[in-house]
């Protein structure tokens, strides 16, 4: 028999099954955190504490590499701005109408259709490069904004139509009953109703384009040179003929990195709102 009482037994287990979660939470945190943060303390050094080994701790901090970084920083970033923030625009004109037809009108077709169009995803990049390279060279579309707007519409748009699918679901029918029968057209109402209630899925949507499109590299290198060149090709571009600066290189990989982090920042709360959505019926 033992001296110690099942409660003791259990609320050790739970305090040491505590201590376990809180290690292994910690030790995610180091992980993934901790390649960004010397990141972005080593583009605060020079070029040889950069390269000084054992790594120094304590250095004194510069912006040189900063300042050398923005030369080149200002042309690859517009262009992703404007390439990122079009094929966004015009995946969500696409997907959002698509996935209101595919909920508003749904049947057992419905869900066989919104699973092909996210198993497009799983086809690998590598096996449509040749194909479209061809086809953008014979259109000399290769090193224009069209080029990659064009495959980061066909690439994200699947993703738009099956996240917004998910979201239309749970508005209610009798909300859109009651308008049809008001005489409400099909358009007006997924405008003036149904847009504004799953306007948090929307915004999440948006982000995910716009990150999967910002981080994007495979395309980006095969179709576009110098003159359309964005960041995800641009940060492989450091490498130059005298060596890899890695000081420079990480301050030019922390500005391309701020801004989706700052964006994923302001609209966590529409993120994680618009995620968790679909998952309550």
């Amino acid at each position: 028999m033992s001296s110690v009482p099942a409660t003791a037994k259990q609320k050790t287990t739970i305090r040491w099954r505590h201590y376990l979660q809180n290690l292994v939470l910690y030790l995610a945190v180091v992980v993934i955190f901790g390649p960004i943060f010397w990141l972005i303390v080593t583009s605060f050094k020079t070029d040889a504490a950069a390269y000084a080994l054992p790594p120094q701790i304590l250095f004194s901090p510069t912006l040189e590499q900063y300042r050398s970084a923005l030369q080149d920083f200002w042309s690859p970033f517009f262009n992703s701005v404007i390439i990122v923030g079009a094929s966004t625009i015009i995946c969500l004109v696409l997907g959002v109408p698509a996935a209101f037809a595919l909920s508003y009108y749904e049947n057992r077709r419905s869900e066989g259709i919104v699973f092909w169009f996210i198993t497009t995803k799983a086809l690998p990049y590598v096996a449509v490069l040749v194909p479209l390279f061809v086809i953008f060279r014979t259109l000399r579309l290769l090193d224009t904004a069209w080029v990659l707007i064009i495959v980061f519409v066909g690439m994200n748009t699947p993703i738009v139509v099956w996240m917004m699918y998910q979201f239309m679901r749970v508005v209610p029918r009798e909300v859109l009953e009651a308008a049809q029968v008001d005489g409400v057209k099909q358009w007006q109402m997924l405008w003036r109703i149904v847009i504004p209630l799953t306007r948090a899925g929307i915004a999440s949507t948006a982000m995910l384009c716009v990150i999967f499109a910002w981080n994007e590299f495979l395309f980006s290198v095969s179709f576009t040179a110098i003159k359309w060149q964005p960041l995800s090709v641009a940060v492989a571009a450091q490498q130059t003929a005298r060596g890899q600066f890695w000081a420079q290189l990480s301050a030019f990989t922390t500005l391309a990195i701020i801004i989706p982090v700052i964006v994923g920042w302001l609209t966590q709360r529409q993120l994680v709102r618009g995620l968790t959505t679909g998952a309550i019926k």
